[in-house]
């Protein structure tokens, strides 16, 4: 089966974010099938928010480069995280591309969820992701399964 088918250098404050549990299993609250344009529009949010996370991570390394000042020794590789840069551009690139791929999509197209959300191993995104269909998630929750503090 097919998955469409056509159906009916200031200082920066930065906030603290607690991470969520982790848990493994299946998203119990999503729909069988969504329509696609629906879902590209929470595929859209949720890259947008990406593009904010990496805006304000770049803020946060900005703030920490210049707080070691001038005379830092620092590893040529700190500068490689100018790639942050990029990846909030393509994030934020990605996020319009889909949210007219939104727009542009037939008003009854659908997509088979199961197998959508099969490859989303963040669970908090796939609940989100499957909650968005039925007008509930929210972009800026959670901020994945990893957390190194």
């Amino acid at each position: 089966m097919s998955a469409i088918r056509k159906t009916e250098t200031q200082p920066v404050e930065v906030p603290s974010v607690e991470a969520p549990s982790v848990e493994a299993g299946p998203v119990e609250t999503r729909p069988a099938e969504a329509l696609l344009a629906v879902v590209l529009s929470a595929m859209g949010a949720e890259l947008k928010a990406l593009a904010l996370r990496n805006e304000r991570l770049q803020l946060l390394i900005g703030q920490l480069l210049s707080d070691a000042g001038p005379d830092a020794n620092l590893p040529p590789s700190v500068y490689e995280l100018q790639e942050i840069d990029r990846a909030t551009q393509i994030a934020d690139n990605l996020a319009a591309f889909t949210e007219e791929l939104a727009r542009q999509a037939g008003p009854d197209w659908a997509v088979d969820m199961d197998r959508a959300l099969a490859s989303v191993t963040l669970r908090d995104l796939a609940v989100r992701l499957a909650d968005e269909p039925r007008g509930g998630g929210d972009a800026g929750a959670g901020d994945g399964d990893c957390s190194f503090f």
